[in-house]
C-alpha cells in the first residue's frame, strides 16, 4: 500500500450513490403521489380558461359600448351574437371556428382545453336594451 495517495475508497463511492438513488426515489415518490403533475396541468387548464374568460368580458364590454351608441331606430336590426362572437374571437386570439354564434347564444370553446362556455346574449327592441350574461349552472365557473 503506498502512502500519501489521496482519493476516495470503493466503498465511500458505494455509499454516495445509495445515498443518491434513495434521495431520488423520495423526490420521484413525492412528485407523483403529491400530485404536482396534476396540479400543474389544473393550473394550466385555469389559466387557459381565465385567458378566454378575459376575451369574452372584453367582448361582452365591446358590444355594450357599441350597441348603447347606436341611434336607437339602428338597435332593432343590431346582430349582438355575430357581433360579440367576432369580437371575443378577436380579443381572444381565437380562430372563428372556437366562438360559434347561435339564436341568443354565443358558444365559446377554449381550443386548449377543449371546454366550452356559453353566453347568452338577448336584445330587447321594444326597451332598446342588450342583455350579456354567461350559462351558469355549468361546470366549474361555467365551463362544461
Amino acid at each position: 500500500m503506498m502512502r500519501g495517495q489521496k482519493g476516495i475508497t470503493l466503498v465511500a463511492l458505494v455509499i454516495t450513490i445509495i445515498v443518491m438513488l434513495i434521495l431520488a426515489g423520495v423526490t420521484i415518490t413525492i412528485a407523483v403521489n403529491g400530485g404536482i403533475f396534476t396540479q400543474a396541468n389544473n393550473a394550466k387548464i385555469a389559466q387557459s380558461n381565465a385567458a378566454v374568460d378575459d376575451a369574452i368580458t372584453a367582448g361582452t364590454a365591446d358590444v355594450l359600448g357599441e350597441f348603447y351608441a347606436l341611434p336607437d331606430a339602428q338597435k332593432a336590426t343590431y346582430t349582438a351574437e355575430a357581433k360579440l362572437a367576432t369580437t371575443i374571437a378577436t380579443e381572444g386570439g381565437l380562430a372563428t371556428t372556437n366562438v360559434v354564434a347561435g339564436t341568443g347564444i354565443v358558444t365559446v370553446t377554449n381550443p386548449d382545453t377543449k371546454q366550452s362556455k356559453k353566453v347568452n346574449v338577448t336584445v330587447d327592441t321594444t326597451n332598446n336594451t342588450i342583455s350579456i350574461s354567461p350559462v351558469t349552472n355549468v361546470g366549474t365557473n361555467g365551463w362544461e
